[in-house]
């Protein structure tokens, strides 16, 4: 397969032996810069204006995470367990965290040197935004485009929506790099006959895997695979040893990630397969297929609130990716791409259909079938995801369609050149013809269907309708007939300079995509995010100090029932923090809830809303580990015992609003600490939590029916299963035998990984019980001697301990990590040997 000619490729020899050189420095260097040029441009505002990125994941998940790694890490520990996720829960095997994956570097940076973690953050999502467009041009170079079509492929990549969109989630951006890198060595291996290039797929494949990413990998090796089958019988052996080579040593390379989690896995949520309905909740609705060429066609998030999508996402109302659009001048070169070296465009056509096919999820008629056939599916939530690879092959095949193209202006053949010599009263009717065929198309048919009928329904989640929907279709039109226009302009540009036209066409392409996304993923200011001493909402509310120390496992109870966010307009919020802040007076556009949750996650206060969404998708929500109603406990517990639920995971505070007031916190059991009407919120303290140890004098089977009385009868077999451990009393409730034999203990060491407590117990027959989570893994002794781990109250740990005083000692150790390090230092010699001894030999 030669590598086809483009405008970079000169074809005259004789040039002096400096200007070759000159020209392979800019032919080397040039698409670096032009790439590096347009990241600048599309993350200005972190790189220059001193802001930061902090919507959605980025701000409830990935912060206080990111948080926790950096401060064991430079303790000099290794996180294997945080107190801070429900009632604490392993935080290495939970891949999600992404303890292992080398970018996290960034975080571990001295405090006050280069970068805050909030800072890193940001530079964590833009620096994948950059690998993501060096990426591609390396797989585009050896797919055989010529660079200057490889570039611009790569930078329609770097710029489409759904790259732009995922970059609020961390553990699914990483495939945006590894996913076309991962290709390229793929493509390059099977083509050379290379095994290192075996060894590059493999690292790609085990980094998506410890980004916490297990849907891409999967997805990579199935295309792989594909790839192999396709290229028919010359050399499968080869191939076939090549795909086994590869996903092997990623295996091993990935184990020490792997090993652990599936271990977790054993004990979570996930063990089972996904209902149908929970794994397509966030279905692609296929009208969105539109956004590929109009932008925004149903509204937007960022920066105002403005969406139609009651009827697009009926369970969410929100989408995946807030952008999908690509635009449309790449879209009519793909139609070229397609037809470029014909077996080659069809495969990365195959990967698009198959692509979308996916990501209709519940839209699709096939999907329940589908759902039952390939397992996988069934272990996978939101079909959305599957868009990334339509982007992906989207911008591969406009890439092989504009060199096509290009060639194809240069021969001047086809119908191509018998349109452009139509006489100019028949090119003025087709420029005419084709403007309205696309503003009928593009805007009144679609907008008839989808918008105008929806427009005046309200979208609780995402605040305000497209309440100027009339101006919104009339931007539409300009749009596409703007857009069209220029295309149609090229029936009218001289021959000889049609192909200079293609190459303005390719920059207005990429000028759309500036214009529409340069500024669409929101940042906000530092200074807003960052303050020493701690925010000054915090300082407002006036926590008390234990609940902003670092450490402190004060957990906040965030009450969502009518919460500080955009539903209240609570632009109140934002004002006051300007004014402490010295800061000059915030937009209205940011949006205040999440402000309000980084101001929290950045002290690691998490809001507990584990209580209602989970904190990690690994795991359920009432208890993180074997769960068996998790989720319609919470929801009962909240509404008819919300003490036992806030006693059951750890809350010492709960923040709720001033007006209107929530009834269920109307018991003597909460303490109003402070209230501030001008934010609208006001602090609770929970006065009936559990201490983090405690002596049980006796252990019983359930059989407390007040306590479980409000559950529904699904969960009767639940309460008989039960196994509860008494817990401590009041002052009031002890009998006369009890207050003359008063047990103490007295903590001695207490770390994430290890409680020590002596302990002076009084009853001839009694259990320590430990808040913190049953996991397989957690160790104890009385006075050094090993004891068994029970289970208490479902969740937490306990042991019997004798009469007398004791030393007693927990310790958590990760049964699979020694095995899972075995096995990746073996994946790594395995590697390293074929990177030094399996190397082709240069033909002399």
């Amino acid at each position: 397969m030669s590598e086809q000619d483009g405008p970079d490729e000169p074809q005259n020899q004789t040039i002096p032996p400096s200007v070759r050189a000159r020209r392979r420095l800019l032919q080397k260097g040039g698409p670096v810069a032009a790439m590096m040029f347009f990241w600048e441009l599309l993350w200005w505002r972190v790189l220059w204006a001193g802001e930061q990125l902090y919507i959605r994941d980025l701000t409830f998940f990935a912060l206080p995470m990111k948080t926790y790694f950096r401060e064991r890490v430079l303790a000099g520990e290794f996180p294997f367990w945080t107190p801070h996720v429900g009632a604490g829960m392993p935080f290495f095997a939970d891949m999600s965290n992404q303890v292992l994956y080398p970018l996290n570097l960034l975080f571990l940076m001295p405090e006050g040197w280069l970068f805050s973690v909030p800072q890193a953050l940001s530079w964590f999502c833009i620096l994948h935004s950059l690998g993501g467009m060096l990426a591609l041009y390396g797989l585009m170079r050896g797919l055989r485009v010529a660079p200057l079509f490889a570039v611009w492929a790569a930078l329609l990549y770097g710029g489409s929506g759904y790259v732009l969109s995922i970059t609020n989630n961390v553990n699914y951006l990483p495939a945006t790099v590894w996913v076309p890198l991962g290709l390229w060595a793929w493509v390059l291996g099977i083509r050379k006959r290379s095994w290192p290039y075996g060894v590059c797929f493999a690292a790609c494949l085990g980094l998506m895997l410890l980004a916490g990413d297990t849907l891409n990998p999967m997805l990579l090796v199935g295309a792989a695979g594909l790839f192999v089958v396709c290229k028919g019988l010359s050399g499968l052996r080869f191939r076939l040893g090549f795909f086994a080579f590869g996903v092997g040593l990623a295996a091993l390379l990935a184990a020490v990630q792997l090993i652990p989690t599936l271990e977790l896995v054993q004990h979570s949520v996930r063990q089972a397969p996904l209902a149908y309905g929970e794994a397509t909740l966030w279905s692609f609705p296929p009208q969105r297929l539109i956004e590929w060429v109009q932008p925004f066609f149903f509204g937007q998030k960022y920066p105002e609130p403005q969406f139609i999508g009651m009827f697009l996402y009926p369970e969410f109302r929100e989408p995946w990716a807030e952008s999908i659009f690509i635009g449309l001048i790449p879209l009519l070169l793909v139609c070229w791409g397609v037809g470029d070296r014909r077996r080659q465009g069809l495969f990365w056509l195959a990967i698009v259909v198959v692509a979308l096919l996916l990501s209709f999820g519940a839209f699709g008629f096939y999907y329940p079938w589908l759902f039952k056939v390939l397992g996988p599916l069934q272990y996978q939530r939101y079909p959305e995801k599957f868009i990334f690879w339509a982007t992906l092959g989207f911008a591969i095949l406009a890439g092989f369609g504009a060199q096509r193209l290009y060639r194809q202006l240069r021969l001047s053949a086809g119908w191509l050149e018998a349109v452009r010599t139509l006489p100019g009263l028949e090119k003025a009717a087709l420029t005419v013809g084709g403007l309205l065929v696309s503003w009928l198309l593009l805007v009144e048919l679609p907008a008839t269907l989808w918008i105008w009928p929806h427009a005046n329904e309200r979208s609780f989640d995402w605040g305000r309708h497209l309440v100027d929907h009339a101006g919104h279709v009339a931007e539409l039109r300009w749009h596409a007939l703007w857009i069209v226009g220029v295309v149609l302009a090229w029936m009218w540009v001289p021959r000889a300079r049609q192909q200079a036209y293609l190459l303005v066409l390719l920059g207005v392409a990429l000028l759309e995509l500036g214009v529409y996304h340069g500024n669409y993923v929101p940042t906000a200011p530092t200074a807003l995010l960052e303050k020493d001493p701690p925010p000054a909402v915090l300082s407002l509310m006036q926590l008390p100090a234990e609940a902003r120390a670092a450490g402190a496992a004060s957990r906040l109870f965030y009450d969502d029932w009518t919460a500080l966010s955009d539903r209240t307009d609570n632009t109140a919020l934002l004002d006051r923090l300007a004014q402490e802040m010295d800061l000059p007076e915030l937009e209205e556009s940011y949006p205040v809830h999440w402000i309000y949750r980084v101001l929290y996650n950045r002290e690691r206060l998490l809001f507990n809303y584990g209580l209602i969404y989970g904190v990690s998708y690994l795991n359920g929500r009432f208890a993180p580990l074997e769960i068996q109603y998790g989720h319609q406990m919470d929801q009962v517990l909240l509404k008819y015992h919300p003490s036992l639920l806030m006693a059951l995971t750890g809350v010492r505070y709960v923040i709720t609003t001033v007006t209107p007031e929530n009834p269920i916190w109307q018991s003597p059991i909460f303490r109003e600490v402070t209230r501030d009407p001008m934010l609208n919120c006001r602090l609770l303290a929970f006065e009936g939590g559990l201490p983090k140890a405690y002596l049980a004098p006796n252990a019983l089977y359930n059989d407390q029916l007040d306590v479980y009385k409000i559950l529904t009868p699904a969960f009767e077999n639940y309460r008989t299963m039960v196994e509860l451990f008494a817990k401590p009393t009041t002052g009031q409730e002890k009998t006369e035998a009890q207050q003359a034999q008063p047990y103490k203990i007295t903590a001695m060491a207490r770390h994430p990984e290890l409680y020590e407590f002596t302990v002076e117990n009084p009853y001839p027959v009694a259990h320590l019980v430990l808040t913190e989570s049953y996991f397989p893994g957690w160790r104890a002794q009385v006075d050094h001697q090993p004891v068994s781990v029970l289970r208490a109250n479902q969740r937490f740990m306990a042991i019997s301990v004798p009469p007398g005083t004791h030393r007693v000692q927990f310790r958590y150790d990760s049964q699979g990590f020694l095995m899972g390090s075995c096995v990746s230092l073996l994946g790594l010699f395995i590697g390293a040997g074929a990177l030094l001894f399996l190397r082709p030999k240069r033909r002399l």
